[in-house]
């Protein structure tokens, strides 16, 4: 039971006493006034059940800092973590808003592209694992277009592919004229129109 629900019982059952008239709009009062503005770990947790009662779900980081519910930062002064995490930890199997889905998977991208170093989109789609946002998502998430746009927009280095240092190979060309053919046909066992006629004179 919620301080909220207390209260409304308490006023409910004093409500037929005459004699309580002014204790109930006391209680009235404080019933209205809620939450208070020190927030202390119980009148927080009573503030998301009593939400849950009320709305039939777990709030979402956008429900917080509205009418009646604590600020993120009164939540993450008083849990020394963000409000996200506080959630999860508390809720885990709540809905999550939009905003942190996209959050989330704006991270894991950032994370398989920093492990993959794609030098493009291509290399990154094809390589990227499985649950892992494409580029294209990443990039509609943002409002943007292109793969170097989201690059820029998060931060990220811009990978290139490494040269390769293309290596001199060394021939042996032999060249031979038809006048050294002519030789060899002569006189085998010449190595060269030089010898031929060395040996002749």
């Amino acid at each position: 039971m919620t301080r909220k629900q207390a209260l409304t019982q308490a006023i409910s059952r004093l409500s037929g006493d005459k004699e309580c008239k002014e204790v109930i709009a006391i209680l009235q009062d404080i019933y209205d006034e809620m939450p208070f503005n020190h927030w202390t770990d119980k009148a927080i947790r009573d503030t998301v059940e009593q939400f849950i009662l009320d709305n039939g779900y777990v709030p979402a980081t956008n429900n917080f800092g509205r009418k009646g519910m604590p600020s993120n930062v009164v939540m993450e002064r008083r849990y020394k973590m963000p409000l996200k995490d506080w959630l999860d930890l508390n809720y885990p199997n709540r809905l999550k808003d939009p905003k942190e889905i996209e959050a989330e998977r704006l991270a894991g991208f950032v994370e398989e592209y920093k492990r993959l170093k794609p030098v493009g989109p291509r290399e990154y789609n094809t390589q990227r694992k499985e649950g892992v946002i494409s580029w294209a998502t990443a990039a509609g998430y943002l409002g943007l277009g292109g793969w170097r746009a989201l690059i820029s927009e998060l931060g990220l280095p811009v990978y290139e592919r490494e040269k390769q240092e293309r290596k001199l190979r060394k021939l042996n060309v032999t060249f031979y004229s038809d006048m050294d053919e002519e030789a060899k046909k002569l006189r085998p066992g010449l190595s060269g129109l030089a010898d031929y006629f060395a040996r002749r004179i």
